[in-house]
């Protein structure tokens, strides 16, 4: 499995401050620190995200979901709830403008989709003589990477590359539930179905992902991608950047 994703990226100095623990966004934020020397990083970013819920929601004591709200709000679109994670470790070391290092990351993005007819449906009930049909969706993208790092900083510039062996954990964009509920008045029954359907691509089986050894984690890192990124800096602060990720060398599978 090998995935391309490119990115031409300018960011304010103005926004949130890019961290060395960054560097999944851009590899050249690895040497974006203060550190004159080494640096020993270790970084966990979380974040979630829906179309349905506010901040001011979440964050009571009590959670209320209204469906008959929640259709009327959302209508056919459905609701869409997306995690994302990310856990980074790295040791760096800069001499003379130069950098070279090492890194290893778990990064992870998960998504459900509930379609809006499912949402109206529990809102609203059914009606007799009525078919109702629909699927929901998960998706799921996390991968596991470590490698190599090295940059060069010139003036104001600096420019880096990561070399990383990587292994799906759990990839897959066609999971989902497809449900349909029938009734029908003239032969008094009613009709429910449902069905799985899981699509999921992992270098690692179940038994191994109940207990992942780092021994096991290295042996499934087989694919080979490469990282390019630029920073233009100002008083050690990353004013503009460009970086292209992702791009494939060796499938993982």
């Amino acid at each position: 499995l090998a995935l391309l994703f490119l990115f031409f990226l300018i960011y304010p100095a103005a926004t949130e401050p890019l961290s060395t623990t960054d560097h999944t966004f851009n590899p050249a934020l690895l040497s974006a620190g203060n550190r004159t020397l080494f640096e020993i990083g270790l970084g966990v970013h979380t974040s979630i995200s829906n179309n349905y819920l506010s901040i001011e929601d979440i964050f009571t004591e009590n959670i209320l979901i209204d469906l008959d709200q929640m259709y009327n709000q959302l209508g056919d679109s459905g609701f869409l709830f997306t995690n994302r994670n990310t856990v980074e470790s790295h040791f760096l070391m800069s001499m003379f403008g130069v950098s070279t290092g090492l890194y290893m990351a778990l990064d992870g993005v998960v998504s459900l989709q509930l379609p809006g007819e499912l949402i109206g449906l529990l809102a609203n009930g059914n009606e007799i003589d009525e078919t109702y049909a629909s699927s929901s969706h998960i998706y799921s993208n996390i991968f596991l990477e470590a490698g190599l790092y090295a940059g060069y900083r010139w003036k104001d510039f600096q420019f880096s590359t990561k070399v990383g062996f990587f292994a799906p954990v759990a990839y897959g964009d066609s999971t989902g539930i497809d449900y349909t509920l029938t009734t029908d008045s003239a032969a008094g029954t009613a009709s429910a179905y449902a069905s799985l359907n899981a699509s999921m691509l992992s270098a690692f089986n179940m038994d191994e992902l109940d207990s992942l050894t780092p021994d096991a984690m290295i042996e499934k890192m087989n694919g080979i991608n490469i990282d390019l990124g630029a920073l233009y800096m100002q008083k050690d602060i990353a004013v503009a950047g460009l970086h292209l990720n992702n791009i494939p060398v060796k499938p993982a599978i």
